[in-house]
């Protein structure tokens, strides 16, 4: 039998970008759970203490799955897919590739 004949299904490149897609929704996943998991309601001095501690600490979450994202869209624009097809000469036998 041989192997490694057939041709794979995508670009290496597309691949990355799809990964990167499947990552920042990951991300952006996160980001939403962060925020819907904040609950604020304060009716104490000490609980307004308390509460900011808690914003500043999730602010920080934030800003890194932020900055995360903006780099993987920087790097794998989401509007820019590459090419997920390799380019073969349709008139080549695949065993000759």
């Amino acid at each position: 039998m041989l192997y490694g004949l057939s041709q794979p299904e995508n670009t290496p490149e597309y691949d990355e970008w799809e990964e990167a897609q499947d990552e920042k929704k990951a991300l952006l996943d996160k980001y939403y759970k962060i925020l819907s998991g904040v609950d604020i309601e304060p009716t104490t001095a000490d609980e307004v203490s308390e509460y900011y501690d808690k914003l500043v600490s999730v602010m920080c979450s934030l800003r890194q799955i932020k900055e995360q994202i903006c780099k993987l869209e920087d790097d794998f624009p989401a509007g820019k897919e590459p090419d997920g097809d390799y380019n073969y000469d349709d008139s080549v036998w695949e065993g000759d590739r």
